[in-house]
């Protein structure tokens, strides 16, 4: 597929590092960035102090916060937009715990068929991540049937946290 419609879902473990005490504006991860940018989403740190946002023009709004410098499991489930997908929800994960569902306005497809930039805007840097990000995932949750399969898909995808972070061998 060169999109994803939804729903779908993307995970990464994320650190931050660096001083962190104004809105650096710091882009996670940027789908579809063709040259002159097109944010196909973007997912995007502290443009909002210590907050975790997808962004494309439209916005999730009240995303998680992470405001240390440890490891974090997130995971973002989009369910769809009320017309496309199977409800009108998106959900953010953050080391195993649901946000809830932070939509707001923000309503787009992953584009697939272009470059996926890992800690920048654009190429060369621009607005990069100080700190680290790994496991990145993307899941194409568009065969399972309705709002509870993807909630139990995103229940699932939940517990990588704890599979990461467990003393069990």
């Amino acid at each position: 597929k060169s999109t994803l419609a939804g729903p779908w879902a993307v995970e990464f473990w994320m650190k931050v590092a660096g001083d962190n005490s104004a809105e650096r504006q710091d882009y996670l991860l940027n789908f579809g960035n063709s040259p002159g940018g097109d944010n196909a989403p973007a997912f995007i740190y502290d443009f909002k102090p210590d907050e975790l946002e997808v962004f494309h023009g439209p916005r999730t709004d009240a995303g998680p916060v992470v405001a240390d410098d440890q490891w974090h499991h997130v995971l973002w489930v989009f369910y769809g937009n009320g017309t496309t997908g199977v409800a009108d929800r998106m959900d953010a994960w953050i080391d195993g715990v649901n946000a809830g569902n932070v939509r707001s306005t923000f309503s787009r497809a992953i584009k697939l068929n272009e470059r996926l930039l890992v800690g920048a805007a654009l190429a060369g840097g621009v607005n990069g991540f100080e700190g680290a990000i790994d496991e990145v995932a993307v899941y194409d949750l568009s065969g399972l049937a309705d709002e509870a399969a993807v909630e139990a898909r995103a229940s699932l995808l939940s517990t990588h946290h704890g599979a990461a972070t467990s003393a069990d061998p």
